[in-house]
């Protein structure tokens, strides 16, 4: 009996991470349709400034929280809020400036092995066979599509300053998810006053560096800025940090390959094109997830039908 509800919460957790990262997949997607017109400094404040009262009231719905208690963690939230909340986006649209979306949220499919090394030297998680060999095969699947099915490209490949900005990025996201275990304040809660401490920096910045033209905003932009307020940023953080709070940093952190594979999916929408080595890759990022999180004693590959069984 005490197995249900305990599987009942992983699965919720499975579902948050997955939702979380297709949010994260349209912010990839939708980010440089704002960042056309505004700079990424005003684009992060002005999301984390739009989603506080949603994540607020949600917070308080879901969790009603003592709200004392977790103001107490200041210093946490501060350091979590200045690593993920404001240094994550700002060095991702940084990189979105010059990088594709599909090429960018490529390169974060090396968060995986980082947050093993990272979980397993921080919060000490001990990382298992099926959660190292999942990783690995989504970043095999990664390498497909990078190099698109050669190899050689790899070696071949030049960075450019938008490459440096996302792989640094990814170090800082790589924080933030071993980071976000061993609080007490509850997942929702933390993000809202993350979001808080990250607004009340930001808006004086943003007025300092380079107040936002309302007016260069135009319809595209603003419907691309409402989106990633709602979605990628509220819904987004919420659902991954209940997502790692459920799983763990190391096993969760598989699933951020596929915000590459949802990102793809989106442009195909969009009337991009997706070749057949990104659909393989893509492919191989999935199978990596599912070795990484399948429950214990469900096999890989239905066992094949023994002699007793077809006798009978």
């Amino acid at each position: 009996m005490a197995a249900r509800p305990r599987t009942r919460t992983t699965s919720a957790s499975y579902i948050a991470l997955i939702l979380a990262n297709v949010f994260w997949a349209g912010n990839y997607v939708f980010a440089p349709v704002v960042l056309a017109e505004i700079s990424p400094v005003q684009l992060v404040t002005l999301r984390w400034a739009g989603a506080v009262p949603l994540l607020l009231v949600i917070a308080q719905v879901m969790e009603r929280p003592q709200w004392r208690d977790a103001v107490r963690e200041w210093p946490r939230h501060v350091a979590q809020s200045l690593i993920g909340i404001i240094g994550y986006p700002i060095l991702l649209y940084a990189g979105l400036l010059t990088v594709r979306p599909l090429d960018a949220s490529v390169m974060g499919a090396t968060n995986p092995a980082l947050i093993l090394i990272a979980a397993a030297i921080i919060a000490r998680e001990r990382p298992g066979r099926r959660v190292v060999l999942g990783a690995a095969l989504s970043i095999v699947g990664a390498l497909i599509i990078i190099s698109r099915g050669d190899p050689g490209e790899i070696l071949r490949g030049q960075f450019v300053i938008g490459d440096v900005w996302i792989l640094i990025s990814v170090l800082m996201w790589t924080l933030y998810s071993v980071n976000g275990r061993g609080g007490r304040t509850p997942p929702v809660t933390a993000t809202a006053l993350q979001a808080v401490f990250a607004t009340v920096v930001m808006v004086p910045i943003m007025q300092w560096m380079q107040p936002v033209d309302w007016g260069s905003l135009d319809a595209p932009g603003w419907g691309a800025l409402v989106f990633i307020t709602i979605f990628p940023t509220a819904l987004g953080f919420l659902c991954w940090n209940m997502g790692v709070v459920g799983v763990g940093a190391s096993r969760s952190g598989v699933f951020i390959n596929t915000i590459m594979v949802f990102t793809a999916v989106i442009g195909l929408f969009l009337g991009e094109t997706v070749s057949l080595v990104q659909i393989l890759g893509g492919l191989v990022v999935f199978s990596g997830v599912y070795v990484s999180t399948r429950p214990r004693g469900v096999p890989l590959l239905p066992h094949r039908m023994g002699t007793s069984e077809r006798e009978s």
